[in-house]
């Protein structure tokens, strides 16, 4: 896919919805402005960030829209992209996690890479992403679509390469956290639901074995 391998990787996700699931005052207010401030980025990360990057969908509706922004890019023949169209979830994780960096709008992307201690920047397409950021910590690497830009977007990564392995360490031990407190709360709904299935069929069984 021609990427470079001896520079740090920067992964990024794009999504079709844009702005579907975001309230009036907060949706962008040129759609076509929007696909190029991404192209923009996706341009401007090389040079200004010292990087390698590539596309990655991880949702096939996402295809066209992503194919589109590429088109807005100065070299759309250079951009490396990579689909589960073509890929396994596991491979694009495994690309994932090769990133010092991931820019995501699709909450899945943020978390599958997040999952393989990728710092994220994320593009707030849903309430849900912002809600996942401020669980790991990085608010303020969730940009806002309404007022997105460019060099907005190129400085949060670029922040994020700049802050290094102590940014990782304090991203990975979050994570770690999180991850724990999803295991105690799955723990709490297996514990609760096989106690309403046994509470369920001694109910059964005593209205069985109860008298006509």
């Amino acid at each position: 896919h021609g990427i470079d391998a001896t520079r740090p990787l920067i992964a990024v996700n794009v999504n079709a919805y844009v702005d579907r699931w975001l309230g009036r005052r907060e949706k962008v207010s040129d759609p076509q402005r929007f696909k190029r401030a991404l192209a923009a980025a996706l341009d401007d990360l090389p040079s200004k960030c010292g990087a390698s990057v590539v596309l990655i969908g991880t949702q096939v509706m996402d295809a066209p829209y992503m194919r589109e922004v590429v088109a807005l890019c100065r070299e759309p023949e250079s951009m490396a992209v990579i689909s589960n169209v073509d890929y396994a979830p596991e491979e694009l994780m495994a690309v994932m996690g090769h990133a010092s960096a991931f820019v995501g709008m699709r909450l899945h992307s943020i978390i599958l890479a997040s999952a393989m201690n990728v710092p994220c920047v994320a593009l707030a397409y849903a309430p849900k992403v912002r809600q996942h950021m401020a669980l790991l910590g990085l608010e303020r690497y969730c940009l806002e679509l309404k007022d997105l830009s460019a060099d907005a977007l190129v400085g949060a990564v670029g922040e994020v390469l700049t802050g290094g392995h102590a940014l990782v360490e304090r991203f990975s031990k979050r994570v770690d956290e999180v991850k724990e407190l999803a295991s105690q709360g799955y723990d709490v709904l297996v514990e609760n639901w096989v106690r309403g299935q046994t509470e369920s069929r001694r109910t059964s069984e005593s209205q069985t074995e109860s008298p006509s």
